[in-house]
């Protein structure tokens, strides 16, 4: 085995071995035409690295509805224990959650439900801005979802990281961290989950490792109880650092 397919395996099997909970597969770069035989390809190449270790689920990260139905056809094909290992579809969101929606009537899975448009009076979508129209939405997309057979632990709200570099007005950050909090302390809700993709906190900027250290140091004291990540990383181990860390405590506040 050499090239991309070493490659692959090797970041794979050392994420396994760390611990990851899932593996994330997203081939949205490549044509459309493709993305679906990819998808299925890559969900069986998974399963059948994480087979000898119990297996792991996958999150079939994609913005096309046929590609997400794709990979969970091969996932509950060639998993080792697909029922008892629910695989994540990454994502829905307010504006179209009826393909989402639909699979859930032919596969059970968990599910990432963003948290960064919503639809206004007139009918159109807009951005959401403050934390109380964040955990409005939340609240909508929870009641749809438990409506089509989710339960609260299938849930995971995504706030939407966006870069700190571009929190010139210190209100992203803010919205997200304390939207998080809201979500995680609505007794509403109770048993869902928060997730964000770690990494986009620190896009634009230097020493992107430390900021993604400290940031999700705060998000975790904010209630946030996954991540999209390198598990291979020592987050939580190495300090981010006092600077860094006072950095993004202010843009929180």
């Amino acid at each position: 085995m050499n090239g991309s397919l070493a490659y692959l395996t090797d970041v794979i099997t050392r994420q396994i071995a760390v611990g990851a909970d899932y593996i994330a597969i997203n081939v949205d770069a490549f044509p459309q035409q493709v993305r679906p035989g990819l998808m299925q390809k890559y969900v069986a190449f998974v399963n059948s690295l994480s087979e000898d270790m119990g297996g792991i689920p996958v999150c079939i990260d994609s913005s096309d509805p046929v590609t997400k139905s794709a990979g969970l056809e091969a996932y509950y094909r060639t998993a080792k224990a697909p029922k008892a290992q629910l695989p994540i579809v990454n994502s829905i969101n307010i504006i179209h959650p009826q393909p989402v929606l639909e699979l859930k009537a032919e596969y059970n899975f968990k599910v990432i439900a963003m948290l960064h448009d919503r639809i206004d009076a007139s009918g159109n979508p807009v951005n959401v801005n403050t934390v109380d129209e964040v955990h409005k939405l939340a609240r909508q997309l929870y009641e749809i979802l438990i409506a089509a057979g989710f339960t609260p632990d299938d849930i995971f709200f995504d706030a939407a990281v966006v870069p700190i570099a571009t929190d010139m007005e210190a209100t992203h950050t803010h919205k997200v961290m304390h939207s998080i909090q809201r979500i995680m302390s609505d007794p509403y809700m109770k048993g869902v989950h928060t997730v964000m993709g770690l990494s986009n906190c620190s896009h634009m900027m230097p020493n992107r490792l430390a900021i993604n250290r400290g940031y999700l140091q705060i998000a975790m004291e904010h209630g946030l109880d996954a991540a999209v990540l390198d598990p291979t990383i020592d987050y939580g181990i190495k300090d981010p650092g006092k600077q860094i860390l006072s950095i993004i405590k202010d843009l929180a506040e």
